[in-house]
């Protein structure tokens, strides 16, 4: 029997913790010297990379929150629309002194079943966003309760088989930025014709 596409489903629950962003008073309060980064749902771009280089500094006085982040945390936006779905990003640093805020849900994982890599390629994918999306309360500005995020059924198949799907991704969203930087220069030069040949 041929069984490269069995897998089982688990509950978002029983792979990894679910944790609440930390909630500022306020806007985040920015200070040039602080020692402390925070990472809000903007950081995310649209490969779900962080956008370490732009991440706020902050200074540490007295903050105490579950929210600081590990080395493949997954993070998911707390809030979204019916198009344009719930960024989902994941933190590849090893410093341990960024902090999600209140706008986004961290991801653990705690279950060795499971990649960091493939939980983040599914639930960007259309099933996931499909899935995330039916989860969604509220009108225009949707979001998704933590107590409902619990019950989030994830496809587990073999890790052979999600290193398969993590590597395809990887290689995919890489030929998509040469794409792009092609399309960048190509009409670059469009622009710049006339000033060539005259």
């Amino acid at each position: 029997m041929d069984n490269r596409y069995t897998h089982m489903n688990q509950n978002l629950s029983d792979t990894a913790e679910i944790i609440s962003g930390y909630s500022f008073r306020g806007a985040v309060p920015h200070d040039p010297q602080g020692s402390f980064r925070v990472v809000q749902v903007k950081d995310i771009n649209e490969h779900g990379h962080i956008e370490t280089a732009r991440l706020s500094p902050i200074e540490d006085k007295g903050i105490k929150t579950d929210a600081l982040l590990q080395k493949n945390d997954i993070l998911l936006s707390i809030r979204g629309t019916g198009t344009s779905g719930m960024k989902v990003g994941m933190y590849t640093c090893t410093d341990n002194h960024t902090i999600a805020t209140s706008s986004l849900y961290v991801l653990r994982i705690k279950d060795k079943t499971i990649l960091p890599g493939y939980l983040l390629y599914y639930l960007r994918s259309f099933y996931g966003q499909h899935a995330l999306k039916n989860m969604m309360s509220g009108a225009t500005v949707r979001s998704i309760l933590k107590k409902d995020l619990f019950a989030l059924s994830i496809p587990t198949p073999p890790i052979k088989q999600q290193q398969l799907v993590v590597d395809t991704a990887t290689n995919l969203i890489k030929q998509k930025q040469l794409l792009s930087q092609k399309i960048f220069f190509l009409n670059s030069l469009s622009d710049n014709i006339i000033s060539i040949y005259t």
